[in-house]
């Protein structure tokens, strides 16, 4: 039997962070999730990229960026995305920190990656009469 806990096996998981101008990142989206906001931050969408060299990189944006967040809506599991950190803009509020203004690259559909299947959308099947009940899995 082999042993898991080494460090061959160990996992890895990298996070993007935009920290200067001109900073960017590319993958395939391999994933999208909602993190919940903590420590006075807001919620966040973290999008999954796979790296060339099948390494995972997050990318996390803040819920509140409505420019980023409207645009990743357009992409597709499979695709290739970009990110670019583009410019500051200056802080309407006096005292605040200027915003970090991101772009979104969407390039070609690279492969097909199917969505987990979440309890809406397996109902939404069965509604759509694209999938049976089996009884046998009812909870009562």
């Amino acid at each position: 039997m082999t042993d898991i806990f080494n460090e061959e096996n160990l996992a890895t998981g990298a996070w993007m962070k935009f920290a200067t101008i001109g900073d960017k990142c590319k993958g395939i989206l391999v994933g999208r999730s909602l993190q919940e906001g903590k420590d006075g931050f807001p919620d966040q969408e973290v999008y999954e990229l796979r790296q060339e060299d099948d390494s995972i990189l997050n990318v996390g944006i803040s819920v509140k960026k409505t420019f980023v967040i409207s645009r990743m809506k357009h992409a597709k599991l499979g695709q290739e995305v970009g990110f670019l950190y583009k410019e500051d803009i200056e802080s309407k509020v006096k005292g605040y920190a200027p915003a970090k203004s991101i772009l979104v690259y969407l390039g070609d559909v690279k492969e097909v990656i199917e969505p987990e299947p979440t309890p809406e959308s397996q109902l939404d099947a069965v509604i759509a009469g694209k999938e049976e009940i089996n009884p046998a899995d009812l909870p009562f």
